[in-house]
C-alpha cells in the first residue's frame, strides 16, 4: 500500500474531516480514505451537450406559449396547474 501525504490543506477543511470522521465512528485518516475511494469510483460525468441547454430552452418556451383561449393568462393556467399537483382543486 502507498502512502500518501497532502500539504497546504486548509484548517477549516480539516475540522470539517475531523467532524465528519467522528460522526461516522472513524479516524481522519480512514474518513479521508473513504471519501477518496468513494470519489474515484464514481463514474465520470460526461460532458453535456453544448444543445442541451438549447433544447430545455426551446420546452420552455413551447410549454408557455401554446395555445390558450382568449383572456386565459399564463398565470390563471399556472395556479390551476398548481392546484391540481396538490389536490387542491
Amino acid at each position: 500500500m502507498a502512502t500518501l501525504t497532502i500539504r497546504d490543506f486548509p484548517d477549516k477543511e480539516r475540522d470539517r474531516l475531523r467532524r465528519q470522521a467522528v460522526a461516522g465512528g472513524r479516524s481522519m485518516e480512514a474518513e479521508a480514505r473513504r471519501l477518496l475511494l468513494e470519489g474515484l469510483a464514481k463514474p465520470k460525468q460526461s460532458k453535456a451537450n453544448p444543445n442541451d441547454w438549447l433544447k430545455k430552452v426551446q420546452a420552455l418556451v413551447a410549454k408557455s406559449t401554446k395555445k390558450r383561449a382568449p383572456g386565459d393568462l399564463m398565470s390563471e393556467q399556472f395556479l390551476r396547474e398548481r392546484r391540481a399537483m396538490w389536490g387542491e382543486e
